[in-house]
């Protein structure tokens, strides 16, 4: 339990490194968060903003700071499965990436690095599979066109699916708790200014 707690450390420091902002630093380009409208330094705006090159490094960086941590921790943990603070243990790069040390603990949106998260699960695939068809769901069949509201969306049909699925009791704790923290982040934090819409793809 000690090496489970000092790993959700460096987990909860992980997700405060923010790629976007390391990218643009290397490659020259202007703060990403500048003439946004939500002023997040996410994958998105490091697209839109800093070009493929930049782009690309934030999203690598965002998998990576989720997957790392929990990859180092099940080497050295093998019943890693059983440990009560795996739930935490999931949490604890989506907390660095919400509420960032490094920036007076105003941080991001945190999607890609729950991405990253559940990827650390592997070969344990159906929770990271599960958030997939969610987005893809809410993307490209029934598409939900504000960004805030398809996060929202997304995250409470990947909550009702994991609560509804056949999960490992843990392993489903730390589903809920990470789409527990995104809804509740997105809700307390973000205020969206487009109107929601919602159509098929093909109706469009």
């Amino acid at each position: 339990m000690y090496q489970t707690a000092v790993f959700a450390i460096l987990g909860y420091l992980s997700g405060s490194i923010f790629y976007s902002q390391v990218a643009a630093r290397l490659f020259g380009v202007q703060d990403i968060t500048r003439d946004t409208s939500d002023g997040n330094p996410g994958v998105f705006n490091a697209f839109a903003k800093g070009g493929f090159t930049v782009g690309l490094f934030a999203l690598c960086g965002d998998l990576l700071k989720g997957a790392a941590p929990l990859l180092l921790w099940r080497r050295v943990c093998p019943d890693w499965m059983n440990d009560p603070l795996l739930p935490l243990m999931m949490a604890a790069p989506l907390l660095g990436t919400l509420y960032p040390v490094f920036r007076h603990f105003r941080g991001g949106k945190g999607i890609t690095v729950s991405f990253g998260i559940l990827l650390g699960l592997i070969p344990l695939w159906k929770p990271v599979l599960l958030l997939a068809a969610c987005f893809l769901f809410f993307s490209v069949i029934l598409v939900v066109e504000s960004h805030y509201f398809r996060t929202l969306i997304v995250f409470a049909a990947f909550l009702a699916a994991v609560c509804l699925g056949s999960l490992a009791p843990l392993v489903k704790e730390g589903c809920v708790l990470l789409s527990v923290c995104e809804l509740l982040t997105m809700i307390l934090r973000y205020r969206e200014t487009e109107p929601l819409e919602v159509h098929l793809l093909w109706k469009h």
